[in-house]
This record gives C-alpha cells, sequence and structure tokens, in this order.
C-alpha cells in the first residue's frame, strides 16, 4: 500500500504528457500509440521500475472521447518477475478518464515478485478526475482524485487472500484507501 501514491504519480505524468506536457520519466511515441513510464519503487531516489504500455484509441478521430484500449505489455523491475494487464480507458467526462476491466476465471492483470508473489485484478471500476482537461494539454497542478474500486487475489505460498481496495475523495483534495477481506481490513488517507 505503501507504493499507491508511486503509481498514482506515475499515472500522474502520463496522462500530462499524453496532454502536450511532457513529463520526466515517460516515453511516449504517438504514432504508435506505445510508451513507458519509470517510478521510484525503492524510495531512493532512481527509478527501479518501468512499465511498457500501450493505448489503442477505438475512434482515433474523436480520441479518448470514443474509448480506448490500455494493454500493459512488460514490467522491469527487480522486484517483479513479470507483469501484464489489459484494461478499458474512457472519457468520464472533459475533466476525468475511468480505467475499468472485468473478468471472470481470468485476471485482467497480473503481476508476479521474484520472491513468489502474485498479485491478479479481476474487476478494476477507478474515475481520475483531474479537475481540468487531461487531454488537451493543460498542466495539471495536482495529482488526480481517484474513486473507484479494485477486486483482487494475493497468491503465496498456495495461500489465496481475496481483497477489496476502496478509493474515495477524502473532501481535501486527497483521497482515501480502504482495503477490505475476510481477514480485516486498512484504511488510510493520501493527501
Amino acid at each position: 500500500m505503501a507504493k499507491t501514491g508511486v503509481i498514482v504519480d506515475a499515472i500522474d505524468r502520463v496522462v500530462q504528457t499524453l496532454g502536450g506536457n511532457p513529463q520526466p520519466g515517460v516515453a511516449l511515441d504517438p504514432t504508435t500509440g506505445t510508451g513507458t513510464v519509470t517510478m521510484d519503487m525503492d524510495g531512493d531516489g532512481t527509478d527501479d521500475m518501468t512499465v511498457a504500455g500501450s493505448v489503442a484509441l477505438n475512434d482515433p478521430s474523436i480520441g479518448i472521447a470514443g474509448g480506448a484500449i490500455l494493454s500493459i505489455g512488460s514490467v522491469t523491475s527487480p522486484s517483479v518477475e513479470s507483469g501484464s494487464g489489459t484494461a478499458f480507458l474512457s472519457a468520464a467526462s472533459p475533466t476525468a478518464l475511468t480505467l475499468s476491466a472485468s473478468s471472470v476465471g481470468t485476471p485482467s492483470a497480473g503481476f508476479r515478485s521474484v520472491h513468489g508473489t502474485t498479485i491478479e485484478t479481476h474487476d478494476i471500476d477507478v474515475t481520475a478526475d483531474f479537475g481540468a482537461s487531461p487531454i488537451v494539454g493543460h498542466a495539471l497542478s495536482s495529482a488526480p482524485i481517484l474513486a473507484g474500486f479494485l477486486h483482487f487475489h494475493v497468491l503465496r505460498d498456495g495461500v489465496k487472500i481475496e481483497a477489496d481496495m476502496i478509493l474515495e475523495p477524502d473532501g481535501s483534495g486527497g483521497f482515501r484507501v480502504r482495503v477490505v477481506s475476510e481477514d480485516g481490513g486498512i484504511d488510510f488517507t493520501i493527501p
């Protein structure tokens, strides 16, 4: 959970770059719709994870307003053995994007650590409200407000834990994260 802010920052940098405001650690090829984003997952000041993916617009003539398919092709990191995923990206409003995926039996995304832990997402419905249009070149002054949920499984040593992560605005410009499973839960706020 401590890495949530790093991931939100990476998403924000990608969206700003897509909006015409290039950000460090983001390389995008608008011709092919592919790119990479780097992240400092261990907090030592150096980027140690690279996520490579692509965005395929459903209707290039109207851009993201027509929806898109977001694919993660690879995750490279000293702590991640493999990773991939697919989800739908759509414009929820002029200032918000929604990421969604639903699957039965087969995860929409999965990551395996070098230590043998696998995380699989099965349902995702998260909206990021940027407060300004994320797709017309506005520089964003803060990270997006996130709302929605993820249903995921954590597999380790033959034990599977199912949990839900619920994201909701905290009313002060940040968001609250609740993770709930049969074994209990945690609740924290990211300003």
